[in-house]
C-alpha cells in the first residue's frame, strides 16, 4: 500500500481526508471549466465540492472536536482516492467517464463513513448522507 495514503482509524483523519477529497475534487473540476460543451456542468460541480469542503470543516470545528479521536475501523483510504490523473485534451465523453469515477469513489467514502459515524455521532452520520446523495445525484446527472 502506498505510504502516502493516509490512515482513516479516527474519525478525525476520516473527516480530513473528506475535506482534502472535496478541496481536490473542487480542483480538478475548476481546470475543466473552458470546456465548451461541458463547462458550466463542471464550474457548478466544483462550486458544490468548494462548499461541501467548507461544511465538512465547519462541523468538525462546531460539532465533532471531541469526537475526532474516535477509533473507527474497516475503512481503507486507497479505496476512495481519486481516478487516474484525468484526461488531457477535449475529449468531453472522457472527462464525463473520469468525473462519474470521481462522484462514485466520494459517494463511496460518505456511504461508508455514514456507517462509522452512526455508531459516533447521529447528526454527523446525517450530513454524510446528504453529501453521499449529492455525489450520486451529480452521477446521475451525468448520465441523464
Amino acid at each position: 500500500m502506498n505510504e502516502d495514503v493516509p490512515k482513516l482509524g479516527t474519525f478525525g483523519a476520516l473527516m480530513r481526508f473528506a475535506a482534502e477529497s472535496e478541496k481536490d475534487a473542487a480542483e480538478r473540476y475548476a481546470r475543466w471549466t473552458d470546456d465548451a460543451d461541458l463547462g458550466g456542468r463542471f464550474a457548478a460541480l466544483a462550486d458544490s465540492h468548494r462548499k461541501r469542503a467548507d461544511q465538512l470543516a465547519r462541523m468538525v470545528q462546531e460539532q465533532l472536536n471531541e469526537m475526532t479521536l474516535e477509533p473507527i475501523t474497516g475503512l481503507d483510504a486507497s479505496d476512495y482516492l481519486p481516478p487516474e490523473d484525468p484526461p488531457s485534451g477535449d475529449d468531453a465523453a472522457a472527462r464525463t467517464a473520469w468525473a462519474r469515477n470521481l462522484e462514485e469513489r466520494l459517494a463511496r467514502l460518505y456511504e461508508d463513513a455514514t456507517r462509522q459515524a452512526g455508531h459516533v455521532l447521529g447528526g454527523a452520520a446525517r450530513a454524510l448522507q446528504r453529501l453521499a446523495r449529492q455525489s450520486r445525484r451529480a452521477i446521475e446527472e451525468m448520465e441523464g
